[in-house]
Formats: C-alpha cells, sequence, structure tokens
C-alpha cells in the first residue's frame, strides 16, 4: 500500500472506483502468483521436465523420461485416422490406448495448445483427438478457396486448434499453408514451448518429434 502512495496511484483524491480497479489487479496478480507456485509445485512433484535427458522417439520413452510440452502439433497417419474413426472407438478408449496428455505441462497459470491436422471428413475424428487429450476445441483453420461461392470441404485438409488452461487470443490466425513447417510456425506465433511435433520429424529449434507408437 506504501508504494502504491508514493507512486501517485493513491492519493487523497482517488475515487472508490479507482481503489476498487486497484484492488481488482492486486488480487488478480496474488492469484497468478498463486497458480504458478502450485503449477511449479506439481511438475516438481511429479518429476517433470521441460528438457528431455534423451533422444526419444516413442510415446513410452518422453513418458519414461517425463518430458512434458506446452504446445502440440499432431500429424495422425491414415491408418490411425481410419482406426479412431470407428464409432466404437469413444475418446476414453483414445486416451486409454494412447495417452498423449500424460506429456502435458500444468495448466493453471498459462495456455496449452494442441493443433491437429485432419481432411475435412475427419473433423469429428479429429474433435474427439482432441477431446481424448485433455484439450478444449477453440476453432479451425481452413484452406483458401479461388471460388467466390461458398462450398463444400470433404478431402481438403484443415487444421483443429484445441487448448487447455488459461484461454487467449491467438497473435496470427492464419497459416501459409498445410505443409508441416508452415503448421510449426503457426503453433510458434500462438503458443509457447516447449514443443512436441507427433507422427513426424523434424529438425526445427525447440522442436521435439514423437515419430513411433
Amino acid at each position: 500500500m506504501d508504494h502504491l502512495i508514493k507512486n501517485g496511484q493513491i492519493t487523497p483524491h482517488s475515487e472508490r472506483n479507482d481503489l476498487e480497479v486497484i484492488l481488482q489487479k492486486i488480487t488478480q496478480r496474488i492469484r497468478r502468483d498463486d497458480q504458478v507456485r502450485r503449477q511449479e509445485a506439481i511438475m516438481s512433484l511429479s518429476g517433470g521436465r521441460f528438457s528431455p535427458d534423451r533422444p526419444a522417439e516413442t510415446l513410452d520413452e518422453y513418458l519414461e523420461d517425463k518430458t512434458r510440452f506446452r504446445s502440440f502439433v499432431v500429424i495422425p497417419p491414415d491408418l490411425l485416422m481410419r482406426k479412431w474413426s470407428d464409432n466404437g472407438y469413444f475418446s476414453s478408449d483414445i486416451a486409454d490406448e494412447f495417452p498423449l496428455h500424460d506429456l502435458r505441462a500444468p495448466s493453471m497459470a498459462e495456455t496449452l495448445s494442441c493443433l491437429i491436422k485432419v481432411k475435412m471428413k475427419d473433423v469429428e475424428t479429429g474433435i474427439k483427438l482432441i477431446n481424448a487429450w485433455g484439450f478444449s476445441y477453440r476453432d479451425t483453420v481452413v484452406p483458401p478457396t479461388s471460388n467466390d461461392s461458398c462450398t463444400v470441404l470433404a478431402d481438403e485438409y484443415v487444421l483443429l486448434r484445441g487448448e487447455r488452461g488459461q484461454g487467449k487470443r491467438i497473435t496470427t490466425k492464419a497459416c501459409l499453408s498445410f505443409e508441416t513447417d508452415d503448421i510449426l510456425e503457426f503453433a510458434e506465433q500462438n503458443s509457447v514451448g516447449p514443443n512436441l511435433l507427433v507422427f513426424q520429424s523434424t529438425d526445427r529449434p525447440d522442436w521435439s518429434s514423437l515419430t513411433k507408437l
């Protein structure tokens, strides 16, 4: 309080509304600091780390190393998409079979991101994957069209975006293309690392790759 008075934020002329705004900001700062401390405690208790100790290719290897990520880009192969699109496969079944959510960093004080590249006809399955791994569907990036009229998309690729934790506005809404490097660039512009590319490999800085089941 003394600090606020000394720097002129609170004066004898301050009105009640001004004081309420200042109090709200202080409360928000205290709450966020508490969330950060809890988040750090969870990481410490779980033994999680943001930098892998050794090269990894499979989910089990990353789980054994207790590596955690804040940003995921998933490009599922056609074989898995056909399997997971079966009506008998529920989100819970996918989570049990491929627990990618176990690589998530804590999300009390920040936003985690998951981008999934699928064909438009497989959007329902893509959202099923987002839910399976503990994210909430936010929106879809669609390809540009040269047609002046509205058209139905089917075999065209789209990019589904999911989030977990503190919601925020994305910085960049345009993805140059659906080539892997452009998707990774889009992810970097709209999320915070460390980053994980799933089912493909990359030598891009600050990215890890999970290439095998």
